[in-house]
């Protein structure tokens, strides 16, 4: 299929952007080493709770070993950590409110109001200190919530590339997944004697691209799908005229809502009549929707906690006065980057399971249910065999880690997405996983509670912690299980009763 240039420029400047804007948060290992180098918190350290660290400064050499020792204190820990917990829960919480000015304002309302938050929290920290700690809250909150606002408005782009479409959605995603490695480079910036305050108010400036692509790359209101006839125009067109043929598209029908189907399946599973009387109410009182909830929360919490106490953690694991902490950390935040190219596959399994089960198969919907299925079940795979790893008190060990953790996050929310797209009307897509993002969130409080436990009652000791994570993980199996019992429930009556089934409200099987 041939694609027009400014579609392919829309995509391209849309990955640039994804990889240096959108998740800037989940690079909180870096970040955090730098502002306890820093001394952010360090006020609410009495002189006696402070404790030798052996975080170090490393040189321009990725895994550098010249330290020196700073002094940290349980508080400082908790409050580090608890401004990621913020940043992370906001950013879950915010996924209803960012649909809402998407659907009802269009991309570039959307789009401003996501890189004046960037930018904020840019100048926030650029102007924050020892004494003025508490900026770090917002500041991280506007840097979460900008970010995962631009990748919603950029994931409609899918649209434009026909049964490309899902491939799209997943690489943008991943690029998000590898923003992450942006705070490791602000992390060796910072080895290099260049100053805090100067390196964010360098991102600030950066943001200049994000106002050119707004302008120049996206649509004024939305992307419809399919695509009109002829040919699609945006970007300068939208300045140069007040029509609008951007905005004759149902919201619903945005390929937001269905990024595991390609442009054949979709019009091979007609909408019934049924799935216009399917209410939201619905669609939430399915048991499945509350396990994919649990599924996502526990999972979720898993990966926030390790990015979130990552640095105490594996200080704990070098010998007393090692100085290859930052080592660690560099390497950690090479293979963040990576989640670009890992993101896909999901997208991948799922598609290649579908197309397989659709041999056994007449009914799209099964099949569909049956792929979701199997990569819900390697979700839950990958966090049991990634808390396997972390549990092990190793330290060489954990580069092993560091791959799991990228592949597991990728296939986590990518997975998340296809389920609901497959499993629920298209119409309630958005306020669906806008729902679970922020229940979820809510789940990921606990992460801070956790931390505290560690600190003060563990003595910064994980293993009791790691144990629980290895069984709570292998619990999450419950969804997929569910999940794939039910379709084959509903294959065996199909078979029975075809025509009963097919006049069946979409929540019978809930």
């Amino acid at each position: 299929m041939k694609f027009e240039l400014l579609h392919i420029l829309s995509l391209i400047t849309a990955v640039i952007e994804g990889l240096f804007f959108t998740g800037l948060i989940f690079g909180w290992s870096s970040i955090s080493f730098v502002l306890k180098q820093e001394g952010y918190f360090s006020l609410y350290c009495s002189s006696g709770s402070l404790n030798t660290s052996t975080l170090t400064n490393t040189s321009s050499n990725i895994t550098g070993t010249t330290s020196t020792a700073n002094p940290t204190c349980t508080v400082q820990e908790e409050s580090i950590n608890l401004v990621f917990t913020i940043a992370s829960v906001a950013l879950s919480f915010s996924t209803l409110p960012n649909g809402a000015i998407f659907d009802h304002f269009g991309t570039w309302v959307a789009r401003v109001f996501a890189i004046l938050l960037f930018t904020c929290g840019c100048v926030l920290v650029s102007v924050s200190s020892i004494a003025t700690s508490w900026m770090l809250y917002p500041a991280m909150c506007c840097l979460a919530v900008g970010g995962i606002l631009m990748l919603l408005t950029n994931m409609q782009l899918g649209n434009l590339f026909g049964p490309a479409r899902s491939s799209v959605i997943t690489l943008l995603n991943g690029a998000l997944d590898s923003s992450s490695f942006v705070f490791l480079l602000v992390k060796l910036a910072y080895d290099q004697g260049i100053h805090l305050s100067t390196i964010f108010q360098f991102i600030a400036i950066c943001s200049i691209f994000q106002w050119a692509r707004t302008i120049l790359l996206l649509p004024k209101m939305h992307i419809p799908f399919p695509l009109p006839k002829g040919k699609f125009q945006y970007g300068l067109h939208d300045c140069k005229t007040n029509a609008t043929n951007l905005d004759n598209d149902d919201p619903s029908k945005i390929q937001l809502q269905e990024s595991g189907n390609d442009e054949t399946e979709t019009k091979k599973e007609p909408v019934t009549a049924d799935s216009d009387t399917v209410t939201f109410i619905s669609c939430v009182k399915c048991v499945k929707f509350w396990t994919n909830l649990m599924h996502l929360s526990i999972l979720q919490l898993r990966n926030y906690f390790f990015l979130g106490t990552f640095v105490t953690w594996m200080d704990g694991l070098l010998s007393a006065g090692s100085n290859e902490l930052g080592g660690y950390i560099n390497v950690f935040g090479i293979c963040q980057f990576f989640g670009v190219l890992t993101a896909p596959l999901n997208g991948f399994l799922i598609d290649g399971t579908k197309k397989w089960f659709s041999k056994s198969t007449s009914d799209p919907a099964i099949a569909s249910a049956k792929a979701v299925s199997v990569s819900a079940f390697t979700t839950s795979l990958l966090g049991v065999l990634f808390s396997l790893i972390v549990a092990i008190p190793i330290a060489p060990i954990q580069y092993i880690s560091f791959v799991l953790q990228v592949v597991f996050r990728s296939f986590l929310y990518g997975g998340n997405a296809s389920f609901i797209a497959f499993s629920f009307p298209v119409q309630h897509f958005g306020k669906l996983y806008g729902l679970t993002m922020t229940l979820g969130g809510v789940v990921a409080l606990l992460q801070f509670p956790l931390f505290s436990l560690v600190l003060r009652a563990l003595n910064k000791d994980f293993t009791s912690v790691n144990i629980a994570y290895i069984i709570i993980c292998a619990l999450t199996s419950i969804h997929p299980a569910l999940l794939y019992w039910s379709s084959v429930k509903k294959e065996k009556k199909l078979k029975s009763k075809p025509k009963s089934v097919e006049k069946e409200n979409l929540t019978a099987n809930c």
